[in-house]
């Protein structure tokens, strides 16, 4: 869903933790196997068992059947990590000891109503509920988990190509329109547009604590610093007024105040 923005690791875990009740372990599973391969979730219901358990083991490289992906024009593989493996291991685990169906043709997330799979509507609300549980806000749906492996595969590679075929693309171009900007990246940004930043006030608007204010249009520069023996990125104020006149500066970490030495 266009807009949708990527989870934080922090986010992962209380949402992977929020499940409860019968299907707790069937819905963390679906989520946190997203949250890995970063299929579309119109292709995580259509798994079969088949597709990720071969031989009593889980699959090394997930092949989404060209039935299933969007379009239906070609297949495409995904390599599963560690936790995908662990993921579709307790999945299976669960669903033996719940009765269900296990063959290779068996929907891997059925649903309530045996033998048919989880639709999507049914995963819409299974993670709405769990994205209010822990409080999540912003634009979380279910395609937070896509573009949440899209967001931490580039973070980690730089590689738009790499991109392109975890998620299926067909052109480069849709990847380039894919991937937004990390909430982390644009709290980045702004803070660094401090840097050589020229502003005109008074001395009487800067909360410098315990310093001298002189009356003078003074003139302010500011960037960004890592406080020293304060440990925070923090803003540096250096104060001149209009005449040339140096006036003491100080650091700033949240609504504090710290004398520079």
């Amino acid at each position: 869903m266009k807009g949708a923005r990527p989870l934080t690791p922090s986010e992962i875990q209380a949402v992977s933790q929020s499940f409860s009740g019968k299907y707790a372990v069937r819905d963390k599973c679906l989520f946190l196997l997203g949250i890995n391969i970063g299929a579309r979730v119109s292709e995580l219901t259509a798994l079969i068992v088949g597709d990720v358990w071969q031989h009593k083991r889980p699959v090394d490289v997930l092949t989404l059947r060209r039935g299933i992906v969007k379009g239906k024009k070609e297949s495409y593989s995904i390599p599963l990590n560690t936790t995908a493996k662990a993921v579709i291991s307790e999945m299976m685990a669960w669903k033996e000891a719940q009765g269900e169906d296990i063959s290779p043709s068996a929907f891997l997330f059925a649903s309530r109503k045996g033998g048919s799979r989880l639709s999507r509507v049914q995963v819409h609300r299974i993670l709405k509920a769990a994205y209010e549980r822990t409080f999540l806000t912003g634009n979380v749906t279910t395609h937070s988990m896509r573009k949440t492996v899209a967001n931490t595969v580039y973070s980690s590679t730089g590689d738009l190509f790499v991109v392109k075929e975890i998620l299926g693309h067909k052109n480069l171009s849709t990847t380039q329109q894919y991937l937004g900007v990390g909430i982390d990246k644009l709290q980045e940004a702004v803070d660094t547009l401090a840097e050589g930043l020229r502003t005109h006030g008074t001395a009487a608007e800067c909360n410098l604590c315990s310093l001298p204010r002189p009356t003078a249009p003074v003139k302010y520069c500011s960037w960004v610093q890592t406080v020293p023996g304060v440990g925070a990125k923090a803003w540096k104020i250096s104060i001149t007024t209009a005449s040339g006149a140096r006036w003491p500066g100080g650091w700033r970490t949240g609504a504090r105040w710290h004398r520079a030495n």
